[in-house]
C-alpha cells in the first residue's frame, strides 16, 4: 500500500440508478480584485462581484482547485457557481485559465493579479435570481492533469456594463465547486505469456511491472514477472506424457502468473490504480498441471485466497469487500503461502457513501 500523492478534501456520493460516483471539490481560494484599487485585498467578501463600468472600473475573480487523485478516473468535470445579475436582463461572464497556480487569496490584488491564457468558456447569467451556473471543463482539466498539475485556476471576467455576483468560499452554502464524475471503477485481469491472448472480456497482464496498459489501466507487478508467465495448453505442456494437464473449465484456467516460487529470486505482489473506495475482490488461483501449493493470497491485506489444491481440486477461488485509501489496490502473499500462482482476478467497485471534510 502507498499514500497517494494529493489529499483531497471532497465529498463522494454514489447514484445508484446510473452506477456513477460523483465527487465535488471545493475550491482551495478565491479572491476578487479591482482595477479601482489596486494594492487592496477581498479575498474575505462572501460574494465574488465581477463588473465592469466607466467610473467603477473593473472587477474580475479568480478560482483555484486542488486536482485530486481521482481526477484521472473521471469522464467529465464541471464547474458550477451559484450567482446572480445585480440587474434584470443577460451577461456573459468569460472563463479564462491560468498557468501561475501560486498565488495566495489574503494577498491577491489587482496589481499582481495572474496573466490569463485562454478562453475557456463562457456562462451566460440570466436574472436577478440566483441559480447554479455549470461549464464542462473535462477537456482543460484532463490536460492540465495529463501535463502533471495538481491545482487548476480560473479567471472570472466580465462583460461590457454588467455586475454579476457569485458566491464565494467564503459564503454559508453553495460555494464554487468543481463536480467529478465517473462511472464505478471494474475490470478483469487474466495473467498470460507474452504470445498468448487474453480470454473474451478480460484484460491481459504479461508479467510487466506497474504500468499503463490498454483503455488507460494502470497495473503491474512489484518487479518483472514475465518469465514466470504460465499458459499450461501450448504443446509443450501438453505433450507431457508423466504429468499433463488436466482438462480446464474454460481458457482462463490454462493461465497463471507465479507470485513466489523456487526459480524466483523473489516473491513479487500485483498492483492496479484504483480510485479510493470499497471493492469486491475475486481471485482464482491454480495449476492445470501441479498441485504443490500452499496459496495464500491478500487484497490490501485481507485474506482472500487460502488453501491446498490437489489431484482433484486443481483451483482455488476466494472473495473478498476491501478498502483502498491509498489509490492502489494490491494483491501479495500470504507470509505461510508456498508457490502462489495467480490464474485471474476480477474487480468491482461498490457503492459507498465517503465525506471527508475539511
Amino acid at each position: 500500500m502507498r499514500i497517494g500523492l494529493f489529499t483531497s478534501l471532497a465529498l463522494l456520493v454514489s447514484l445508484p440508478a446510473q452506477s456513477a460516483v460523483v465527487v465535488v471539490q471545493s475550491a482551495a481560494a478565491d479572491a476578487v480584485v479591482r482595477s479601482s484599487a489596486e494594492k487592496k485585498n477581498f479575498s474575505t467578501e462572501p460574494a465574488l462581484e465581477l463588473k465592469t463600468s466607466t467610473f467603477g472600473g473593473v472587477s474580475e475573480a479568480y478560482l483555484r482547485f486542488d486536482i485530486p487523485d481521482f481526477a484521472q478516473f473521471s469522464d467529465k468535470v464541471v464547474l458550477r457557481l451559484f450567482g446572480q445579475l445585480g440587474n434584470p436582463g443577460a451577461a456573459q461572464v468569460v472563463v479564462r485559465s491560468i498557468n501561475d497556480t501560486n498565488w495566495e487569496e489574503n494577498t491577491l490584488a489587482w496589481r499582481w493579479r495572474p496573466e490569463h491564457v485562454t478562453t475557456i468558456g463562457t456562462l451566460q447569467v440570466v436574472g436577478v435570481s440566483a441559480a447554479w451556473y455549470k461549464l464542462d471543463l473535462t477537456s482543460h482539466v484532463k490536460a492540465e492533469t495529463a501535463a502533471g498539475k495538481r491545482t487548476v485556476s480560473l479567471a472570472l471576467v466580465p462583460s461590457d456594463g454588467a455586475k454579476i455576483v457569485f458566491n464565494s468560499r467564503e459564503a454559508k452554502s453553495h460555494q464554487p465547486e468543481l463536480v467529478f464524475s465517473r462511472p464505478l471503477f471494474a475490470a478483469k485481469i487474466s495473467f498470460i505469456p507474452a504470445t498468448a491472448a487474453p480470454p473474451s472480456g478480460y484484460m491481459a497482464d504479461k508479467g510487466d511491472a506497474f504500468r499503463v496498459h490498454e483503455r488507460g489501466h494502470v497495473y503491474g507487478w512489484s518487479a518483472d514477472n514475465r518469465a514466470f508467465m504460465r499458459d499450461r495448453n501450448i504443446a509443450k505442456y501438453q505433450k507431457d506424457a508423466k504429468n499433463p494437464p488436466v482438462k480446464t473449465p474454460d481458457r482462463r484456467y490454462d493461465f497463471f502468473g507465479y507470485m513466489d516460487g523456487d526459480k524466483m529470486t523473489n516473491r513479487v505482489s500485483w498492483e492496479i490504480a484504483v480510485p479510493d473506495g470499497t471493492y469486491k475482490v475475486k481471485v482464482v488461483a491454480g495449476d492445470a498441471q501441479k498441485y504443490d501449493s500452499i496459496f495464500g493470497i491478500t487484497a490490501e491485506n485481507v485474506v482472500v485466497v487460502d488453501g491446498l489444491p490437489d489431484k482433484s481440486k486443481r483451483w482455488i477461488e476466494g472473495r473478498g469487500v476491501v478498502t483502498v485509501k491509498d489509490g492502489r489496490l494490491t494483491i501479495d502473499n500470504t507470509p505461510s503461502s508456498s508457490n502462489n500462482k495467480m490464474t485471474y482476478v476480477e474487480i468491482s467497485e461498490t457503492e459507498t457513501l465517503i465525506s471527508s471534510q475539511p
